[in-house]
Parts: C-alpha cells; sequence; structure tokens
C-alpha cells in the first residue's frame, strides 16, 4: 500500500504543470520572442517587451517582412505598437492585450492559463481576424538583433541567392546560387580575388563551382555540400541545424584542410 502511495505522489507531481509553482506579474517582465505554429501567415515571429507597468510593446513580421498593423498610427519611432498585458496569480492566467482595452478593436486579444515555465511558455486566444492562435514566448537576454526565432522553414525558403562569410571576419566571402532541383552553384574570394578551389576542372565558364544541398523539414538540418555527394573529393561540407526565418543562418562543418567551422548565410534581393 506504501508503494501505491509512493507512486500516486510520483504521479501528481510529474503531471503539475510548471506553473503551479507561484510565480508572480515580475516573472513575465522582459524581452521575448514569440512564434505561432498555427498561424497562417508565412514565418511570422514577433518581438515583444513587457514592462513592469503593465504595459508593453511589441513587432511582428510575416514572411520576413515587418508586419504593418491595421492601425498605422499606432506605431513608434522604432516600429513598435504598444500593449497591455497583466497576470492573474490566482488563476495562473496571462492577458496580452493588443485592443488596448478596447480602442483598437480589430487588434489581437489573448487570455488564456499559461503552460512552460517562465523562459518558454505558451498562451492562446484570437488574432486579429478572430482566429485561434497559439503564441510562443521565449526570452531572450539582451537586445533583439542577436536573437533567433525557430521556425518552421520548407526546402523553397532556400532556394534562391545567398552571401557567404566567416563569422570570425576574415577575408573570405563568396556567392552561392540555390535551385530547387537540390543543385547550386558558388563562386568563393580570397582578399576580393578570386579564389582557385581544389578542383579547377568543375568550374564553368563563369567560375562557379558545383554544390549539392539538402534540407530535412523535420530535423531543420540543411547539408550544403563542395564535393557533390563525393564525386568532388576532399572538398568541404557543412551540416547544421537552421535556427531563424532562412534569410540569414550559420551551418558548421569540414573545411578542405580538415579543420571545423562555421559559415554565414545571407539571402539577398534579386
Amino acid at each position: 500500500m506504501k508503494n501505491l502511495i509512493f507512486i500516486l505522489l510520483i504521479s501528481i507531481l510529474i503531471t503539475v504543470p510548471a506553473f503551479a509553482e507561484n510565480f508572480g506579474e515580475q516573472d513575465f517582465i522582459g524581452n521575448f520572442i514569440i512564434t505561432d505554429p498555427l498561424c497562417s501567415y508565412n514565418h511570422y515571429h514577433g518581438e515583444i517587451i513587457l514592462s513592469d507597468n503593465g504595459k508593453g510593446k511589441s513587432k511582428e513580421y510575416v514572411d520576413n517582412k515587418e508586419f504593418e498593423p491595421f492601425y498605422g498610427d499606432m506605431k513608434d519611432k522604432d516600429g513598435y505598437i504598444p500593449l497591455k498585458w497583466s497576470f492573474d496569480e490566482h488563476r495562473k492566467e496571462l492577458i496580452i492585450d493588443w485592443t488596448m482595452n478596447g480602442a483598437y478593436d480589430r487588434l489581437a486579444y489573448f487570455k488564456s492559463t499559461v503552460t512552460g515555465d517562465i523562459n518558454n511558455f505558451t498562451i492562446k486566444g484570437f488574432s486579429s481576424d478572430n482566429t485561434v492562435c497559439q503564441l510562443n514566448f521565449t526570452r531572450i537576454e539582451g537586445d533583439f538583433i542577436k536573437a533567433v526565432p525557430v521556425i518552421k522553414l520548407k526546402s523553397q525558403d532556400f532556394v534562391g541567392l545567398f552571401e557567404i562569410k566567416k563569422p570570425e571576419g576574415d577575408n573570405y566571402c563568396g556567392d552561392v546560387v540555390l535551385m530547387s532541383d537540390g543543385t547550386g552553384k558558388t563562386r568563393e574570394y580570397m582578399n576580393n580575388k578570386p579564389f582557385v578551389p581544389a578542383h579547377p576542372e568543375a568550374l564553368d565558364k563563369d567560375g562557379y563551382s558545383p554544390v549539392k544541398w539538402t534540407y530535412n523539414e523535420e530535423t531543420m538540418e540543411l547539408t550544403f555540400d563542395w564535393s557533390c555527394g563525393g564525386i568532388y573529393k576532399g572538398l568541404s561540407c557543412f551540416n547544421g541545424k537552421v535556427t531563424g526565418n532562412g534569410k540569414t543562418f550559420t551551418l558548421s562543418g569540414v573545411w578542405v584542410n580538415g579543420k571545423t567551422g562555421e559559415l554565414n548565410f545571407i539571402k539577398q534581393d534579386k
């Protein structure tokens, strides 16, 4: 009987959500990245700041571009719109109110029990078009420039022209073209001069080397392969989990000299 009571007690402790603990309103003050897996917009994410006076502000993005709210006059000089928020410590409900108590009635309103922990939590509510949404909050330290929201990308998001650089900031850079059939080409430079690769016979008339690439939508891993599956032995291959909006990201890999390194990809406008 004692064993049964012990098992029941453990089961209760395991199933109690993190926010059954005594969190207060002050625990929600801070900067957050927000995402919504239920959102019908492409690549929706945002920045939200919750202040200690029940006020806040946010900036939202759709398809990698700043989202224009219904009420353009709400935006401040930095592009943020105001909001009000509060936390009911008894009900464990968080309210995020973009309507500003109904003054902007076409905007979103969220009132929901909080699930998760104080650094990563979720609430539910209704968007400006009255559809059910789920906001995921990820706390960040510092400013939003270095924060990278995790967004579910698709293979076609990587099709296009990219600039590549090393994050350590040496004189290496390049142009990359990724095509929808998993092929691509790259042209590299060192000290502003064309870089001659280990297999110069692979260069086309414009100085591009062939590459192959794949993206696993489940694991969110991108593979960028100069060896083209081993055809050009000894060349670099980079593989890593992509976080961000598909426009700026970093991959880890191994260079021709056998050293590990990282490669920054920055998507270019056509």
